[in-house]
């Protein structure tokens, strides 16, 4: 259940899309917002539901997704801290396109689509950072795609663990640990692959000490491996 708002976000600061912003702006953004918790695998909200609202992420992780007519899940981007998702609610769009849901117990700002699109309207500056971030996602979701089509499951295995291992922390040693738990079967779903591809791929590079895997976390100790595999 949402609860009235009673605190801002930490270090809104972080967040590049209100970096450029004053202090009482980012309060002007966020005063009329509720909280809301939401416990880890619960859905926050699903592909047709009203489309009225936009998120920020306090702390915990988002997953956006959506499911194919046969079945599968695609997974589109993961939304940690400081991330805003629900974005097509300016556009006008009377429904979620996608789902979303928590990973991990995950606390949100919930901001109305009234308040947001005034709030645009009164910042025409964060207009505009509005709209290269999403040209920014567009531009990534090309590049998905086109991975997609042309790069082999290790390659796009490799690609995501890299990725993700911007993120992580270093570990003594020069090891990386990724901080997203990942199943075998979301890293498929995140690629496009099958799981027991994933799973095969992933066995390999444990034999050969480029990654350690337990219970859905992964270590990478080879990060230059896994680089050689994308550009070759």
């Amino acid at each position: 259940m949402a609860s009235p708002r009673t605190d801002l976000p930490s270090d809104t600061s972080a967040l590049d899309l209100l970096a450029g912003l004053a202090a009482d702006r980012h309060e002007d953004l966020f005063k009329k917002a509720h909280v809301r918790t939401i416990a880890e695998n619960k859905m926050i909200y699903a592909r047709g539901d009203d489309s009225s609202s936009i998120f920020y992420v306090v702390k915990g992780l988002v997953k956006i997704f959506d499911i194919t007519g046969d079945g599968r899940e695609i997974i589109y981007r993961m939304c940690d801290a400081q991330s805003l998702f629900g974005l097509s609610a300016i556009f006008g769009g009377s429904a979620r396109p996608v789902f979303a849901q928590a990973q991990v117990a995950t606390k949100v700002l919930v901001i109305s689509r009234q308040d947001f699109e005034q709030f645009v309207h009164e910042n025409p500056k964060f207009s505009i950072d509005v709209i290269h971030m999403l040209g920014d996602r567009l531009r990534q979701a090309h590049a998905a795609i086109a991975e997609f089509v042309v790069g082999d499951v290790r390659s796009r295995i490799a690609q995501l663990l890299i990725k993700f291992s911007e993120s992580g922390k270093v570990l003594e040693g020069g090891s990386i640990k990724i901080a997203n738990k990942m199943t075998h079967e979301e890293i498929a779903n995140m690629i496009g692959a099958t799981r027991t591809t994933v799973t095969k791929v992933l066995g390999e590079w444990k034999c050969r000490g480029i990654i350690e895997t337990s219970h859905s976390k992964i270590l990478v100790h080879d990060i230059g491996a896994l680089t050689q595999m994308i550009q070759h």
